[in-house]
């Protein structure tokens, strides 16, 4: 990694060098856009760890082409990549919040947990007690979007703490509202209303 560092250091004197060479009667405004955008290039590669920026970057300055067409073909190549990147930011975000809404829709019960959380572990008792017959999981805590995907949670259920326990697409509540509604008898009554419970016997 130094003598990488090393020969990168190198490359960049040497294309500066011949930038200046090739351009001396160029306006200051555009050497400056050409000195930003050398910045954001290596912001780029310390980020991406792609030499790609780099190799682009070095060709307009070997190439005698005015200072001009260097500064915007240089800030173009930056704007394009931020922009991908933010679109593929974007698009994550929407597929695991469409992931999130299928599950919760689609699945008869749904619950959202955590494996080291006691209220979780004494929820997903209480419904062990049942023989449901669609029943999902997810452990958020092994998931690597868990932060994104509590934040979204919130804006179905009003809160971003676990367990979480979705009926036939409608937020029930955490373990003390499911306690609750099992010491009342109506826990049974929401599952058949779901047409969640299997047809064997429970013991």
């Amino acid at each position: 990694m130094p003598e990488q560092i090393h020969s990168l250091e190198a490359r960049i004197s040497a294309t500066c060098a011949i930038g200046t060479a090739q351009n001396t009667d160029a306006p200051d405004v555009y050497r400056r856009l050409v000195t930003v955008s050398f910045v954001l290039n290596f912001i780029i590669y310390c980020h991406s760890l792609t030499l790609l920026p780099f190799l682009v970057h070095f060709t307009f300055f070997d190439a005698e082409i005015n200072m001009k067409a260097q500064a915007f073909l240089c800030v173009a190549f930056f704007l394009v990549h931020f922009i991908s990147a933010e679109e593929k930011i974007k698009n994550a975000h929407e597929t695991m919040t469409d992931h999130i809404m299928n599950d919760i829709t689609t699945h008869k019960v749904m619950v959202y947990s955590k494996t080291f959380c006691p209220y979780s572990k004494k929820l997903k008792k209480i419904l062990s007690n049942y023989n449901i017959e669609d029943l999902k999981i997810v452990e958020l805590d092994e998931q690597n979007d868990m932060t994104d995907m509590q934040d979204f949670l919130k804006t179905m259920s009003g809160r971003t703490t676990v367990p979480q326990l979705f009926i036939n697409g409608r937020f029930i509540g955490g373990h003390d509202e499911t306690r609750a509604i099992e010491d009342r008898g109506e826990l049974r009554p929401l599952l058949e209303k779901a047409n969640a419970l299997s047809d064997r016997n429970e013991f």
